[in-house]
């Protein structure tokens, strides 16, 4: 099936995924804008899909046209973007379980490679990344009244999450930085260090173990940092 019959046969998704992403997020950006950039994503994904990984296409697509649907609200409304934490928590969740999606592809075969143990992690790291798009969303944008004890609180878990990016190597502290408090991407990352993208996703990786263990080591302790 050629790569123009593939996208043919899948378009309704990139429509299902845009509706899915306003409803989550609550966006306000243009539905032809937002099909267009799927599009593309659908696109790439016929191009790179190979069957013989035994994963479906709407399966392989899915995260691919997300990220395009993602990348361009952010194109189109960067101020919306910063200030919106479903957007931002969502866009890095969904390029990590895209990249982690295609690692367990690459690996299907492999012994070694338990995949309930590799999905069990991946779900760590999602909650993880949710806790830090949290905390750098409140770092960008103004408070809007919560109460002593939630002040109290955030408080607390930010003084956590800056204790353990601190125990973080200088590198994999500056990928995590850039990732949720300057809003880049793998790709973009990458193309800053002069690293490939797929490093930048080791490297984050890396860095989403250390920070859940320093921050589950803290709230166990039940102290400050």
């Amino acid at each position: 099936m050629s790569v123009e019959q593939v996208v043919k046969q899948h378009e309704k998704l990139v429509y299902h995924i845009v509706n899915r992403v306003k409803l989550a997020t609550g966006v306000d950006a243009d539905d032809e804008e937002l099909i267009q950039y799927g599009m593309q994503g659908l696109i790439e994904a016929a191009r790179r899909y190979d069957p013989s990984r035994g994963t479906t296409f709407s399966t392989f697509a899915w995260y691919r046209i997300q990220g395009e649907i993602y990348n361009g609200i952010r194109a189109i409304s960067d101020e919306q973007f910063r200030c919106n934490l479903a957007l931002r928590a969502g866009a890095a969740v969904n390029e990590h379980l895209e990249n982690s999606a295609e690692r367990l592809q690459q690996h299907a075969q492999s012994a070694t490679l338990d995949p309930i143990a590799e999905m069990e992690t991946v779900l760590d790291q999602v909650t993880t990344i949710n806790f830090v798009a949290l905390e750098a969303i409140q770092n960008t944008i103004a408070d809007d009244g919560p109460s002593p004890q939630e002040q109290s609180e955030r408080s607390e878990m930010r003084e956590y999450l800056q204790a353990a990016l601190e125990t973080l190597d200088p590198e994999l502290r500056n990928v995590v930085e850039l990732h949720h408090f300057k809003n880049l991407n793998y790709r973009e990352i990458g193309e800053l260090t002069g690293k490939s993208k797929a490093w930048i996703c080791r490297l984050y990786r890396r860095a989403l173990v250390q920070i859940r263990k320093r921050l589950r080591a803290l709230l166990e302790a039940g102290g400050g940092p």
